[in-house]
């Protein structure tokens, strides 16, 4: 048994591998709160289960997870102009006049 923190992306980290808990039923992958507590448990036969707020789950593992986040393209979102004052602004005359 082990104890690991669940952590943003719903899954732990075992041996340099990540896993996500997934129902034994319905084999649905089940999203918790980052930080709950897992205790992890490796069987006699080597599969991975948890045991998530008194609840049991299979352990499946991530083939690859993205470390880095890609950016989103906004192409909406228009710049911010530089504002120019109109020719007859009073910031535009001179004080020294």
């Amino acid at each position: 048994k082990y104890e690991r923190l669940i952590d943003n992306a719903s899954s732990i980290k075992y041996k340099n591998k990540y896993y996500v808990p997934v129902d034994p039923n319905t084999g649905e992958v089940i999203s918790f709160i980052s930080k709950t507590i897992c205790t992890l448990i490796i069987t006699y036969n080597a599969e991975l289960w948890s045991k998530i707020e008194n609840k049991y789950y299979i352990m499946l593992e991530i083939e690859k997870r993205e470390t880095i986040m890609e950016k989103e393209d906004n192409s909406s979102i228009k710049e911010n102009k530089k504002y120019i004052p109109p020719s007859n602004h009073p910031w535009r005359k001179s004080y020294k006049n």
